[in-house]
């Protein structure tokens, strides 16, 4: 399996115009259907993850906590980035 990535740039530009969304609720209503509205900060938080932001731990608080409640239960989460075709995980 193959795992490619986004240009930082664009990742950047992603999260940039998120913020545009969180910051004028009018452009906000504007450009998101309200059923997905609620989407566009959890959105942001995984983007400030990705980046590297200091300002927003949120996305990385929740998977710390999610991680130990799957451990806690057992759950193995494999890791697919290091997984190729034809290879069965340990």
């Amino acid at each position: 399996m193959t795992i490619t990535l986004r240009d930082v740039n664009e990742i950047q530009r992603a999260h940039d115009v998120l913020v545009s969304l969180v910051l004028d609720e009018k452009l906000l209503k504007a450009t998101v259907a309200e059923d997905s509205r609620h989407l566009v900060v959890p959105t942001l938080n995984v983007l400030c993850w990705v980046l590297g932001h200091a300002h927003n731990n949120r996305f990385a608080d929740d998977l710390a906590i999610l991680e130990r409640q799957l451990d806690a239960l057992g759950v193995v989460v494999l890791d697919l980035g290091s997984l190729h075709e034809g290879e069965r995980p340990q």
